[in-house]
């Protein structure tokens, strides 16, 4: 092989390490939980974020978590009697967040600064609960909360 055509290989080697590898981490991740679960499992990812003060649903990382440039997760609206893993991701330290009682989860879930954490729960009990940081973990520690709210979608309001 001459020079020219090693240096080309090399390119191309190091452009699909770049590219290739992220892209089938992500959809490894992505298309993993759905098989380990099954198809009727709703699959809900959270991450939070302390410097920002918010849990979001959106993907957080670089420069977004230091932009602040994502949205606050307001209310998790689940129908009653579906399956749920929530996938709950730390961007940055340690947060404890629980939930108010009659809720199929064990509390609290916690979870290390860069860590993420599986909650597996079945929503059996119609309202709307309240999820809140318990471990200070900022200034902005107050905006740290979203809600559950389970409906029931055979009940006439």
């Amino acid at each position: 092989m001459n020079i020219k055509l090693q240096e080309i290989v090399a390119v191309i080697a190091v452009v699909v390490s770049i590219v290739a590898v992220p892209m089938i981490i992500w959809w490894y991740e992505d298309n993993h939980l759905q098989n380990k679960y099954g198809p009727d499992v709703r699959i809900i990812k959270l991450t939070a974020s302390a410097g920002q003060g918010r849990i979001t649903e959106e993907y957080v990382a670089g420069w977004n978590y230091w932009s602040g440039f994502f949205s606050r997760t307001g209310t998790i609206e689940i129908n009653k009697g579906e399956k749920v893993v929530l996938l709950v991701k730390s961007a940055d330290v340690t947060h404890s967040f629980e939930i108010t009682p009659d809720i199929n989860i064990d509390q609290p879930i916690e979870m290390e600064g860069g860590h993420t954490t599986l909650v597996e729960f079945i929503a059996e009990k119609p309202g709307l609960y309240l999820a809140e940081c318990k471990s200070f973990c900022s200034l902005a520690h107050h905006g740290m909360l979203f809600n559950i709210k389970i409906v029931d979608n055979d009940k006439k309001e």
